[in-house]
Parts: structure tokens; C-alpha cells; sequence
């Protein structure tokens, strides 16, 4: 990927700055800079080596809509008797994180619920389900859960939450 002249000027003007600035990984600092001073463009890579790929505004909405979903699902929850939570089979429903060995929804959500304070019924949860099927399970879930607000005046009700539950 090539770069401008102001780029790596940049580049190199920020690493000489980070080089004084954090002297432990000063000789580090220095490297980067001298190779954006010089143009080394197989060498790139380290310049932007602590930068992860990005995730994508579709996972970004995604992860957004399923906890979304989980927060007016648990909140239809509390509003049941003791005796209708009995009768369906909640551990089903659960909300079980997201996989982070497999799962870029696992590191959006992590962001925003510990730095953006979004979402702080997951606060200090271990928010990993080391599973793949967790998303497999949510993405079952979200259409019917979407259908289920839309019939009944974006509320959920005891129908849709049979019928999220029945999707599983």
C-alpha cells in the first residue's frame, strides 16, 4: 500500500514523538519512523501492526440487535409470575456471549458494553460462550423476534416469546 510524502511524514513525526514519549518501546518507535521516512513499503505492515482488520458496520448492527433483543426479551421476563417462567424452559434462551476465537461480534460487543457503557446488564459477565453455535442461535432468533414485535404493536408478548423460544 503505497503512502504520500505527508503520510509518512506523519507517520514518522508520530513515531519519533511515541519514541520520547514511552521509552521501553522507544527503539521500537524509532524503526517505524525511520521506515516511513524511507519509503520502505515491504516493510509497511509494521507500521500498522498493532491495528486490528476492523469489524464491519454490518456485524457492528448485527451485535446491536441481538443485544437489543436479549434486553427486551429479559425484560418481558421479569414481568411473568414465577409460575409462567416456570412453564417454559428458559436456560434455552439465555444469552451466552459470543465466541471470541470465531466470532468478530464477540470483540464489538466488548467495546461497547466495558468502554461505550452500553449495555451494562453485561457488565463484569463473561460474555465468551466459546461456541460458534451461539450466533447460529441469534440469528435464528432475530427474525422471529422481529416478527413477533411487528404483530403485536412492538411489544413482545407471551406468543412471541413461545414463538422465539420454538426457533432455537
Amino acid at each position: 500500500m503505497p503512502l504520500t510524502k505527508a503520510e509518512r511524514a506523519m507517520l514518522a513525526n508520530q513515531n519519533r514523538i511515541l519514541a520520547v514519549l514511552d521509552a521501553n518501546n522507544s527503539e521500537d518507535y524509532l524503526l517505524k519512523a525511520e521506515i516511513a521516512e524511507n519509503g520502505y513499503e515491504g516493510l509497511y505492515e509494521k507500521l500498522f501492526d498493532n491495528l486490528s482488520e476492523g469489524i464491519s458496520e454490518e456485524v457492528c448492527e448485527e451485535t446491536h440487535n441481538i443485544l437489543t433483543m436479549y434486553r427486551v426479551i429479559n425484560n418481558f421476563i421479569a414481568t411473568l409470575t414465577p409460575e409462567q417462567q416456570q412453564t417454559l424452559n428458559l436456560g434455552r434462551i439465555e444469552f451466552e456471549g459470543f465466541d471470541a476465537n470465531n466470532d468478530k461480534h464477540y470483540f464489538f460487543m466488548k467495546f461497547i458494553v466495558e468502554k461505550a457503557d452500553m449495555y451494562d446488564e453485561y457488565q463484569n459477565e463473561n460474555l465468551n460462550s466459546h461456541s460458534i453455535a451461539s450466533l447460529r442461535k441469534y440469528k435464528r432468533m432475530l427474525p422471529v423476534y422481529n416478527q413477533a414485535l411487528e404483530a403485536n404493536n412492538y411489544q413482545l408478548n407471551m406468543e412471541g416469546l413461545e414463538a422465539i423460544l420454538a426457533a432455537i
